[in-house]
């Protein structure tokens, strides 16, 4: 059986309906303190505030990597208290910090945590996806991580603000297959990438068993949205050492 994903949940990834500002009363204003993503494909100025972009985030992702640009929000979504998923592309997580005990003896965060921040951002996706926290609780299925692969690319410190994306890669009845990268919120560039083989488990039977068919119309709407993306150049990729001239 495969191992477990961390059961430890932020409360920022419990399912969230809050209301966010009306679009007339944010159009004149600036994003200060949003990722500076001029440096990511696609990338379009956001005439949404911080907070709104956060809670964007929450409620569906914001559209860095579309290759059709950037989603504009229309007044009736923003206003609606209540809206169903959207699915964009790529899912952009919630802002999340490196913590100062994260920081192992070479002075940067050890490599179990970019773990940690890659899975809290899978936490959000799954709330979106309608198998987070609550999911579990009432019907006594998860889904564990089979297969993982990280790439470690560039160093993350103390207090460093990122984010994640999550680009659904493909699925089937029982199982996931994702592409996380982890990009520092304010310059831009990626700290590193995880590929991902997840599968759907009753935890009473501990067994796989087939995603149910609400979930898995959610999935088919995340898959239709992220195939409009590239696939990720490094998806795929083995471990391997070439030989030498």
């Amino acid at each position: 059986m495969a191992s477990a994903r961390s059961t430890s949940r932020s409360s920022s990834a419990s399912a969230r309906r809050t209301s966010v500002p009306s679009a007339k009363s944010i159009r004149s204003e600036t994003t200060p303190g949003c990722p500076d993503d001029s440096r990511l494909p696609g990338r379009q100025e956001s005439r949404f505030p911080a907070r709104v972009l956060v809670e964007l985030a929450r409620l569906g992702g914001i559209s860095w990597h579309n290759k059709v640009g950037v989603v504009a929000w229309s007044e009736v979504m923003l206003e609606r208290s209540d809206p169903a998923p959207l699915f964009f592309a790529p899912f952009v997580s919630s802002v999340l910090r490196v913590e100062p005990q994260w920081i192992d003896y070479n002075g940067h965060l050890n490599m179990a945590y970019y773990n940690v921040l890659f899975d809290r951002a899978v936490d959000e996706t799954y709330e979106l996806i309608g198998v987070g926290a609550d999911y579990v609780a009432k019907f006594r299925q998860s889904v564990f991580t089979a297969e993982v692969h990280v790439r470690f690319l560039r160093e993350l410190h103390a207090g460093d603000p990122v984010r994640v994306t999550f680009q659904l890669l493909d699925y089937d009845e029982k199982r996931l297959h994702y592409f996380e990268q982890l990009f520092h919120a304010e310059d831009g560039w990626v700290s590193a990438t995880s590929e991902n083989l997840s599968l759907h488990v009753d935890l009473r039977a501990s067994k796989t068993i087939a995603f149910p068919r609400e979930v898995a119309s959610r999935l088919a709407e995340m898959k239709s949205a992220h195939a409009r993306l590239p696939r990720p150049e490094a998806a795929g990729r083995r471990i391997g050492m070439r030989a030498r001239g």
